[in-house]
């Protein structure tokens, strides 16, 4: 039996999960209003959730950690105790809440919608009933075109901060897959 290959199936597969319940919880937490829990402890508790997939036995994490206590008890033991203390040491954090562009495009879009609204106007003795149809159509156009680009940047901005934050995570669950790696290394040679 190939451990080392049979884990990395299982830390491939691990690691999936991970990103994807911490995908799952970061957007239920970071919706539009931010949530006061740090990002350490949405992806420990993602992370913790998922370690409990080598406790269970009908679970094929579990089963596969199973298998490898009974054939090396003291290597499943030293696994399971380093798999069991898994977790997110490094600070993650999040950006900042607007870019440059989505900044720049509001105040363009509030002054260019103004700016149109009263072209022509005299401000001291403003009458709406001089704003003509084409002035309103194009300053509601402009903010029209502003909300679309500002909706467009803002997801750009939050899918790139949500790919760093997972490779940043990925980068240090590699820490912990290269320790485990070693223990798992030790089955096969004892096999040889």
């Amino acid at each position: 039996m190939n451990w080392e290959l049979q884990f990395k199936e299982q830390w491939e597969n691990f690691c999936k999960l991970v990103k994807s319940g911490f995908k799952q919880k970061y957007h239920q937490e970071r919706g539009w209003l931010k949530s006061k829990i740090p990002l350490n402890t949405i992806i420990n508790n993602v992370v913790e959730n998922e370690v409990k997939s080598w406790e269970n036995p009908t679970h094929y994490h579990g089963a596969w950690l199973r298998k490898l206590n009974r054939e090396h008890p003291d290597l499943g033991k030293e696994f399971e105790t380093r798999i069991n203390n898994i977790t997110i040491n490094n600070p993650l954090k999040e950006g900042k809440p607007f870019s440059k562009l989505e900044i720049a495009v509001g105040l363009l879009t509030i002054i260019g919608s103004f700016t149109m609204f009263f072209w022509g106007q005299n401000l001291r003795n403003f009458d709406f009933a001089n704003v003509n149809f084409k002035q309103g159509a194009a300053a509601i156009g402009i903010i029209m075109g502003g909300i679309y680009t500002l909706k467009t940047a803002k997801e750009k901005r939050e899918d790139e901060q949500e790919e760093r934050i997972i490779k940043e995570i990925m980068n240090e669950l590699e820490t912990h897959h290269h320790q485990l790696t070693k223990i798992v290394v030790k089955a096969d040679k004892i096999k040889s």
